[in-house]
């Protein structure tokens, strides 16, 4: 059991975990999931008794972790890609995530069921000396799609003195929905080099999208690119974007396609070329196109990186109607809010360690909880007492606060403890029953409460009606010890309480 109770005094947080116990581990998957106790869950790396293994935490959505499950594979170290997440929950309650062999002998997919119970390891092997990467996965009727890129290297290109290009090409695997391999297909075009970022269901078909260069034409094409469930192409776009005469050259990390036809997608542009330290400096940019990919608006972000990772990984609809971009730019965390116009809503950049101008702060997915806050996760090193990198969850509000000194307006739960959210517990300790009260008239909506034990085994599901001021819980024959009881509000966690039985 990994709990912490929190006092929740302020709105958002950074968290990284890095205790001994949990050792060095990124997050690079996150689901909020409602019907396990609104919690959220992350897959990532970590190190387990000297292998490199994949970890499954559950947290709630307020940063305590309370259970954790690590698949480690007796002959090989499994990987993930750091930036891209590749957790999903299944229709039918299961959690699948892809990944990569450390060392890129094969790609892997594991399953595990509601209760983290592990299922099965799937390996998946390139053909000859080729390399597999896996980029994205979606479910489907029957099973799986799984998108990857496979990398080999071309023996001649233009010269035998090139005898070392590596090229990719778009890799489709059909997957039963037990992971099994039915079927692969691969895209057989040449002298090219491709990256996959996601793939969507978009009605009936599903959309690819990412970047392909042609080293023939030495030309860099924004793409995107649909298949049905059978991966047969539907349609093409490729698009070489220039912006203000500076050229797109991410491709189109993600994007969402509004039900008027047109797309919004996030990418980067080269600004600058710095001939003594070989590199350019790159911008984070949005753009629209209509239904005809024809571009409407292009914004390019005012943060700039010169020889640094720089990438917007994740893009969302947030219940307003508006758009939010988070990924990261020279290290630091970058959340992004904007409207249908492209017009910044809020920004901000964050480092999980600010004193560290050297500290990663990287983040690979971002979701919406039910409340309208923002969670992300990523992962960040920089502490000056412990090295490696370690998984991280930073949580925000709508309006892209963290911290009091962020919001002006907003109150802690801790200075409006007697006349807000507050929900007490008495008598406690306890031996015959403990009553829950709402202390304010402000919640007259349902509180749901939910029990775990020390080892964060669920107990029981209690609520106070919106009509009722209080539940009394009879816990005569509940075994002696301390209990942990989560408060909910509209599906989000807002106060954990600790209640002791003797």
């Amino acid at each position: 059991m990994f709990l912490s109770i929190n006092s929740f005094a302020q709105p958002g947080f950074i968290k990284v975990y890095n205790s001994d116990e949990y050792g060095q581990n990124l997050f690079n998957g996150l689901i909020y999931d409602q019907y396990k106790n609104n919690n959220i869950l992350t897959a990532g790396i970590t190190l387990s008794e000297g292998r490199i293994a994949i970890r499954f935490t559950r947290f709630d959505t307020l940063g305590n972790m309370y259970n954790n499950k690590v698949i480690r594979d007796s002959t090989a170290h499994l990987s993930a890609f750091e930036d891209r997440s590749n957790l999903y929950k299944t229709n039918n309650g299961n959690y699948i995530m892809a990944g990569m062999h450390a060392a890129y002998k094969f790609i892997y997919t594991i399953l595990l069921d509601s209760e983290l119970n592990f299922l099965s390891l799937n390996k998946y092997y390139p053909k000859q000396n080729n390399i597999l990467y896996p980029c994205s996965l979606i479910e489907v009727d029957d099973g799986f799609l799984m998108l990857g890129e496979n990398q080999y290297i071309l023996d001649t290109f233009y010269s035998p003195k090139d005898s070392t290009i590596l090229l990719t090409n778009r890799i489709i695997l059909k997957l039963d929905k037990n992971g099994k391999e039915l079927w692969r297909k691969e895209d057989t075009t040449k002298y090219a080099q491709v990256d996959i970022y996601k793939i969507k269901k978009d009605d009936d078909i599903y959309v690819i999208c990412g970047s392909r260069f042609s080293f023939l034409k030495n030309y860099f094409y924004s793409t995107l690119y649909a298949i049905d469930e059978n991966g047969n192409k539907q349609w093409s776009m490729e698009k070489t974007f220039y912006f203000d005469n500076m050229r797109a050259i991410g491709g189109i990390y993600d994007f969402i396609h509004n039900p008027d036809g047109s797309w919004i997608c996030t990418t980067r542009i080269t600004t600058e070329f710095h001939e003594e330290e070989f590199s350019w400096t790159e911008q984070l940019a949005i753009f629209k196109m209509d239904k005809d990919f024809n571009l409407i608006w292009f914004k390019k972000l005012p943060e700039k990186s010169i020889g640094f990772p720089i990438a917007l990984t994740d893009l969302i609809r947030t219940k307003d109607g508006n758009y939010l971009a988070s990924g990261y730019v020279a290290f630091r965390a970058i959340h992004y809010k904007f409207d249908a116009a492209g017009d910044e809503i809020w920004s901000r950049l964050d480092r999980a360690y600010p004193d560290n101008n050297y500290a990663k702060t990287l983040l690979s997915k971002t979701i919406e909880l039910p409340s309208g806050n923002i969670m992300s996760c990523g992962y960040a090193n920089g502490d000056k007492n412990k090295k490696g990198n370690f998984g991280m969850l930073m949580k925000l509000t709508a309006d892209g606060c963290m911290d009091i000194a962020d919001c002006p307006n907003w109150v802690s739960l801790e200075e409006v403890a007697s006349e807000s959210l507050e929900i007490s517990v008495f008598p406690n300790p306890t031996h015959e029953y403990a009553t829950f009260t709402k202390i304010s008239e402000v919640l007259q909506k349902n509180v749901d409460i939910k029990i775990y034990d020390v080892m964060g085994k669920h107990i029981q599901d209690l609520q106070i009606s919106e009509f009722e001021k209080s539940y009394q819980w009879d816990v005569l024959n509940l075994p002696n010890g301390v209990y942990f009881c989560q408060m909910y509000l509209d599906g989000e966690l807002f106060a954990v309480e600790k209640l002791i039985k003797q």
